[in-house]
């Protein structure tokens, strides 16, 4: 959610006639910020003061651009990065975040491993679908809790509750209802 204290900053404290010239580079998740929320209010302010404001939507990552940034990162030709980003891709969206999330999901359960050997990363896709992760992005980020030290999954726990007083949904993962939120913080407590 964008900052209230950050949109105040932009907004309230900024005189227009006192400024030449100013550069605000600001980020926000758009599924977050509504027409009632107070970055939208302060915008569309400073939209109306005659100030000049670009909007750039960052869509999910495509799939060649997802096996460029894996080849990169595991310093290994494209041809070789492609059917692992592909499934990469497959499994989360294209989401940066997600894809990332997905990677280190992989390295952690030694399915993406580094071969001293030959100096490379190896991995093995059949291994990969055989483990069978989903889809769904929820599941694959409530495995990576489940892996956090008990306390920690307590700590989590105990957070999800407070955020249901208030009306929204409970949840660590954006796009999941209160019933998922439930399902989370049980698979949460369970081990607490």
């Amino acid at each position: 959610m964008a900052r209230r204290g950050n949109a105040r900053l932009a907004g309230g404290s900024l005189d227009p006639s006192d400024l030449q010239h100013l550069m605000l580079i600001g980020a926000y998740r758009n599924n977050e910020v509504d027409a009632t929320h107070p970055l939208a209010g302060k915008l569309e302010a400073v939209k109306n003061a005659g100030a000049k404001i670009e909007e750039i939507t960052l869509a999910p990552l495509a799939s060649e651009h997802l096996a460029q940034l894996i080849a990169d990162a595991l310093r290994c030709e494209l041809e070789r990065a492609a059917p692992l980003a592909q499934l990469v891709h497959e499994k989360t969206g294209g989401n940066p975040f997600f894809a990332l999330q997905f990677i280190s999901a992989l390295a952690e359960e030694d399915l993406l491993t580094f071969d001293h050997d030959v100096a490379r990363w190896s991995w093995d896709l059949n291994r990969i679908h055989a483990k069978g992760y989903t889809d769904n992005v929820v599941d694959l980020m409530v495995g990576k809790l489940t892996r956090l030290p008990v306390e920690t999954q307590r700590l989590a726990a105990a957070g999800l509750p407070r955020q249901r007083r208030r009306g929204r949904d409970a949840c660590i993962v954006r796009g999941t209802g209160r019933k998922r939120s439930t399902q989370i913080s049980g698979r949460l407590s369970v081990r607490s």
